[in-house]
């Protein structure tokens, strides 16, 4: 960014801006200059009389200011694209990381109401032996001792 701000100071600096070709000359003009000036090697140029050699050398000089300056432009553009996102992401990660304890803890219950619903399989000798509220109060019985059981430090969560 830096390099790139020099740059646009050393082409500010030289004065082109200040001339006003731009009142002078057709903007077609100075486009077609610029174009010229760009594409042709100094030799070229220097065969041209004093007045299109100027010409061709201010509209060049016009051309490449704008140039930089929007290089510039959509340099800084970018990095401070770069920076929001970057912050956007750290910010979402941080979110994912504080909700991570909730996750855990919703894991365990749902692995503990599973746990329990598995068991319940062989309670009774037919399927239509087993109640649906003995079996919720089996898993909400099995998730609340659980779950209020402190666990060690290393054991898994559910």
């Amino acid at each position: 960014m830096i390099k790139a701000l020099d740059q646009v100071a050393e082409v500010m600096g030289l004065g082109m801006a200040d001339l006003g070709a731009e009142s002078l000359v057709p903007t077609r003009r100075l486009n077609e200059l610029a174009k010229y000036g760009m594409s042709a090697d100094a030799s070229q140029i220097r065969r041209h009389p004093d007045g299109r050699r100027m010409a061709t050398l201010l509209a060049t000089v016009r051309l490449l200011e704008a140039k930089s300056v929007d290089d510039t432009l959509e340099l800084l553009d970018l990095m401070m694209v770069t920076e929001l996102l970057n912050k956007a992401q750290v910010a979402a990660n941080k979110d994912k990381v504080r909700k991570h304890p909730k996750l855990a803890k919703a894991s365990a219950r749902l692995a503990v109401a599973v746990e329990a619903l598995f068991e319940s399989d062989g309670w009774g000798e037919t399927e239509d032996e087993v109640r649906v509220a003995a079996v919720w109060e089996a898993i909400e019985a099995v998730g609340q001792d659980r779950i209020r059981q402190p666990s060690p430090p290393d054991a898994p969560l559910w």
